[in-house]
């Protein structure tokens, strides 16, 4: 045999599962034959193989009898025990629970069938839904911060008016005055109308929103004109308070003849939109309300800022023809 075609011992030991099986060729056969002489160590892992591949084959006539299949159905030993052990844990407390749970069910399967608020025969108010844009939501907004400032006054003026009317003590079936004692004369007391109940007076609130490009310095320059023209705030917030980031909120009182002052004085910056409603608040004689909201434009681009002289404000082109000879 070729030098080059003997085999070394790791490779004849790769080969010895073959060799048993006769799967090897007879060249191949005789190289192995060959290493095994030679190597005893070989010869032993040979040895052992054959003895493991004898046991593999007295498998095949094992057979799985009955009682081996009971013992491999049953559960383990200590799974049984726990179970056992949650049995008992569990079983009282089911138990206690079942008549509580049972209870809770029939009530809630009552209420779902029979629905007992049914029968009560509440009285029922239809809610009409209004459809308001985003300038009419931001004036109503504007205006319920101004309610509670004005509930006291409303208390204060129905009570008024119930003491202007006269009470009906005084009154007499035939709708006559109760006189006190007097003498008997030969006149007969003169029947006297009764006066009409008064209703309460009503005031008037403006209400105003304008958008702007520059929402600081217009917020702060309608500030200082409102003051100017003899305006006061109302309520509990300055004027000009920033009630959100792009929105300033103005509430105040204001001569009414300098209204259309105010009106031309903004119409510089932005088209304003002020109505007028009625309102349980009445204002003195010649003063009214106004609720003015300011708004940033979001796509119009903020100015820079702009150094103006201390002291000198800005006059409408309506006052200066006023003002010119």
């Amino acid at each position: 045999m070729k030098k080059k075609d003997q085999l070394t011992p790791f490779l004849a030991k790769s080969l010895l599962y073959d060799y048993l099986k006769g799967n090897l060729s007879p060249e191949r056969k005789k190289a192995v034959d060959l290493v095994l002489q030679q190597d005893a160590d070989l010869k032993l892992v040979l040895r052992n193989l054959e003895m493991k591949m004898k046991e593999l084959e007295s498998f095949d006539a094992v057979g799985v009898t009955e009682r081996w299949k009971e013992d491999l159905s049953l559960p383990h030993p200590s799974l049984s025990q726990q179970l056992a052990s949650l049995e008992r844990r569990f079983a009282p407390r089911f138990w206690k629970a079942l008549p509580l749970t049972v209870l809770v069910v029939s009530v809630i399967t009552a209420v779902a069938v029979f629905q007992p608020w049914k029968l009560l025969h509440l009285n029922e108010v239809e809610v009409t839904q209004v459809a308001m844009n985003d300038d009419d939501v931001r004036m109503e907004a504007a205006l319920a911060l101004s309610e509670k400032d004005i509930e006291n006054v409303m208390k204060a003026q129905v009570q008024e008016t119930k003491e202007e009317a006269p009470s009906t003590d005084q009154l007499t079936l035939t709708g006559t005055r109760t006189a006190p004692p007097v003498e008997v004369k030969a006149k007969t007391p003169e029947k006297q109308e009764t006066p009409p109940k008064q209703k309460p007076k009503m005031g008037e609130l403006y209400r105003g929103f304008m958008t702007v490009g520059d929402l600081v310095a217009v917020s702060d320059k309608a500030a200082s004109k409102i003051i100017a023209l003899g305006g006061k705030k109302a309520g509990q917030v300055p004027l000009g308070w920033e009630r959100a980031e792009d929105e300033r909120y103005f509430h105040f009182s204001l001569p009414e003849k300098n209204k259309k002052a105010l009106l031309d004085f903004l119409s510089n910056f932005s088209q304003v939109r002020l109505s007028s409603q009625p309102h349980p608040l009445v204002m003195p004689e010649g003063k009214i309300r106004i609720i003015l909201v300011v708004r940033q434009d979001p796509n119009a681009e903020r100015p820079a800022p702009r150094s103006e002289e201390p002291g000198q404000e800005e006059t409408p082109p309506s006052e200066k023809e006023e003002t010119s000879p």
